[in-house]
C-alpha cells in the first residue's frame, strides 16, 4: 500500500459500481458493505435513542438527519458521497480503523463529533496583492452573507454585489464572484440544519429546528468572545444585580451543582419565546413563535445583542401552539441534554481535505534533507508555500544550561 493512498484497498467496494449491469442487481459486495455500515451507525447511542442519523449519499451529503429506514433508502438508490471512508459522522474515528488489514475495530458506543472543515487557504490568503491585513476570501463571504441575512437581500442582489466588487478590485483578486462561490466558502464553517421526512407528502405541521452545540462552540473559536465567556465569574457587582449571574437563582444553582459551577467556561443559557403575528396589519390570522437562546456567561453588552440571540426552533402556522409547545421544544431539550451530560469539544484545528486528519502546515518538511522535493512543493502541503528553513540547532546539556543562567535558574529549590 503507498503512504500516499492509504485508501488503495481500505473499503474499495465503496468506490466500485454498486450495479451488476448484466444481472440487474445491487452486487453483492455493495450490499455487504452497506449492511456492515448500517449495523455500525444504528448501533451508535444517539442514534438507538432517536431513531435517526445523518444521511451519507451524495445529494444529503450528511448536512440532514433522517430516519434510520430512510438513509437506507438512499444509499441504495443512490450509493455513497465521495471519499466517505471513514464514518465520521456516525460515531467512527481514524483511531479505530487499521489501514494495515482489510478489518475495522470499532467502538459501537464512541459518539464524535465530525470536524469542521474550513478551506484554511481561504482564511489566510490576502484578496489582492497589498490587501489591508485580515481581508481574506473567507472573511469577505462571512460578511457578505452577513449583510445578506441582515438586510434579507435575494441571491440575485448578492451576485450583482460581488460581482461589482470583484469588478473594482485589482486583476487577479480572490474575492468571491457570485452568491454560489460565498454559500460555498461559508459552508465549510459547518453550521447544519435538522431535517424529517415522512410519509404523508403534505405534513400536518411543520417547524424549524437550528442545532445550538456549533453556534456554542463558535464563542470559544473567536479571539472577540472566547475571553468575554468568563466574564460572568470574574466580575464584580457590588451587591447590584445587573447581570443573571448576580441573582439568586444563579448562585442557587451553583450550589446545588457546585462541579458544572467551578469551571467558570462552563456555559449558562437562558430561554425564551413569544408568538407574534408578521402579518397584524393586513389584518391576517397567523401566528409565529421563535425559541431563543442566549448564552449568559457574556456581559450585558454582548449578551443582548442581536448576534448572540441565537434561535433555534421556529414554530409557524395560523394557529397558536397552545399547550403543544412543548412538543416542538423536545429537539432543543434534548441537545441540551446532550451537552449537559457529555458536552462538545471547541477546538479548531486545520484538518487535511481527505484523510481529515489534523495538521500544523510546514512545521515538519524542515527536518527533510535539504535536497529532498517536498521543500519545494507547492501543491503536497500548503497550496503555493515552499519551505527553506533548516532544522533547528541541537543543544547539549551543557549549552541549555548556559542558556537558563542568563534566568537565575542555576541551583533548583531544594
Amino acid at each position: 500500500m503507498s503512504s500516499s493512498d492509504p485508501y488503495a484497498y481500505f473499503r474499495s467496494w465503496m468506490d466500485k459500481p454498486r450495479y451488476n449491469e448484466e444481472m440487474g442487481k445491487l452486487t453483492e459486495e455493495f450490499k455487504e458493505g452497506l449492511r456492515q455500515f448500517m449495523l455500525f451507525a444504528s448501533n451508535q447511542s444517539i442514534t438507538r435513542e432517536t431513531g435517526t442519523m445523518s444521511c451519507p449519499c451524495p445529494k444529503c451529503r450528511n448536512y440532514k438527519n433522517l430516519e434510520v429506514s430512510l438513509v437506507k433508502k438512499h444509499l441504495f438508490r443512490d450509493g455513497f458521497m465521495p471519499g466517505y471512508k471513514i464514518w465520521f459522522s456516525h460515531g467512527e474515528s481514524e483511531s479505530m480503523v487499521d489501514y494495515g488489514s482489510t478489518s475495522q475495530h470499532y467502538i459501537p458506543d464512541s459518539v464524535e463529533e465530525p470536524p469542521i472543515e474550513v478551506d484554511v487557504d481561504a482564511a489566510n490568503m490576502s484578496l489582492y496583492d497589498g490587501c489591508k491585513k485580515g481581508h481574506s476570501p473567507l472573511s469577505a463571504a462571512t460578511r457578505l452573507m452577513g449583510t445578506k441575512t441582515d438586510w434579507n437581500l435575494s441571491e440575485g442582489c448578492v451576485d450583482a454585489i460581488t460581482d461589482f466588487v470583484k469588478e473594482i478590485l485589482p486583476e487577479n483578486n480572490l474575492s468571491p464572484a457570485s452568491y454560489y462561490e460565498v454559500h460555498k466558502l461559508v459552508a465549510g464553517l459547518g453550521l447544519p440544519y435538522q431535517d424529517t421526512s415522512g410519509r404523508v407528502p403534505i405534513p400536518y405541521k411543520r417547524m424549524w429546528y437550528l442545532p445550538l452545540a456549533e453556534r456554542l462552540k463558535r464563542l470559544y473559536q473567536s479571539e472577540r468572545t472566547v475571553g468575554a465567556m468568563r466574564w460572568h465569574a470574574e466580575h464584580t457587582s457590588d451587591g447590584v444585580i445587573a447581570h443573571p449571574s448576580d441573582a439568586e437563582a444563579q448562585k442557587h444553582f451553583q450550589s446545588v451543582y457546585p462541579g458544572f459551577a467551578y469551571e467558570p467556561r462552563n456555559v449558562y443559557l437562558g430561554l425564551s419565546t413569544d408568538g407574534f403575528n408578521p402579518f397584524g396589519k393586513h389584518g391576517r390570522q397567523y401566528s409565529l413563535w421563535p425559541v431563543i437562546v442566549t448564552p449568559y456567561n457574556l456581559p450585558p453588552s454582548l449578551c443582548m445583542k442581536r448576534e448572540f440571540l441565537f434561535l433555534t426552533i421556529l414554530d409557524p402556522g395560523p394557529d397558536h401552539p397552545k399547550k403543544s409547545l412543548d412538543v416542538f421544544l423536545q429537539p432543543l431539550i434534548y441537545e441540551l441534554q446532550m451537552l449537559w451530560e457529555h458536552g462538545v469539544k471547541a477546538i479548531f484545528q486545520p484538518m487535511l481535505k481527505h484523510g481529515r486528519k489534523t495538521s500544523w502546515f510546514d512545521c515538519h518538511r524542515r527536518w527533510l534533507p535539504e535536497d529532498h522535493p517536498y521543500h519545494w512543493s507547492t501543491t503536497l502541503f500548503k497550496k503555493n508555500k515552499q519551505v527553506v528553513d533548516s532544522p533547528p540547532p541541537e543543544y547539549s546539556g551543557e549549552e541549555i544550561l548556559n542558556q537558563l543562567r542568563d534566568f537565575g535558574a542555576e541551583k533548583t529549590a531544594v
